[in-house]
C-alpha cells in the first residue's frame, strides 16, 4: 500500500527528473524485517520493483521479463531506465551500502541519465567485488 501511494510522485519524477537534473528517489522500507539479512533485502527490493513494474504507465512491467536474471537487464518505468541501489542494516559498517545503524532499508532509484548528466564513466558488463575499479564495482 506505502508503494502505491508512492505511485504518483514517482511518476511525476520520472516525467520531470531529466529537465530538472534530479538524480534519484529514494524508497523507505520500514522495519528490520526488510534488511535483516540479504535474503530478507532482497525480498524487499523485488516486491517494490515488482509492485512498480507492475504499475508501469509504459506497459513494459520490466520485472516480468524472462531475463530479468540475466545480464543485461535493468529496472525500467515509463521508459526511463535505473540503477538500483540498495542502502541496509545487512551491509557492515565497512560497506560503502551501510545505513548508519538505521533498522530500516533503502532503495535509492537512479536514473542512467544521471549518469550522463554528471559525465561518470559508462556501465560495465559484471561487477568486479574482489579489486573495485569503476563506479558499478563500489
Amino acid at each position: 500500500d506505502n508503494i502505491k501511494r508512492s505511485l504518483p510522485m514517482f511518476m511525476r519524477f520520472c516525467a520531470v527528473q531529466s529537465y530538472l537534473s534530479l538524480d534519484g528517489f529514494l524508497f523507505e522500507l520500514p522495519g528490520e524485517e526488510f534488511g535483516a539479512s540479504p535474503g530478507d533485502l532482497g525480498n524487499g527490493v523485488r516486491r517494490l520493483l515488482k509492485v512498480l513494474s507492475d504499475a508501469d504507465p509504459a506497459g513494459v512491467r520490466c520485472m516480468d521479463k524472462s531475463y530479468v536474471s540475466k545480464r543485461g537487464w535493468c529496472f525500467e518505468f515509463d521508459r526511463c531506465t535505473f540503477f538500483v541501489t540498495t542502502f541496509a542494516p545487512c551491509y557492515p559498517d565497512t560497506h560503502c551500502r551501510f545505513n548508519f545503524h538505521s533498522k530500516n532499508s533503502f532503495v535509492l532509484l537512479q536514473p542512467e541519465d544521471s549518469f550522463l548528466r554528471h559525465s561518470i564513466s559508462g556501465d560495465t558488463p559484471h561487477t568486479n567485488w574482489e579489486n573495485p575499479r569503476t563506479v558499478r564495482d563500489h
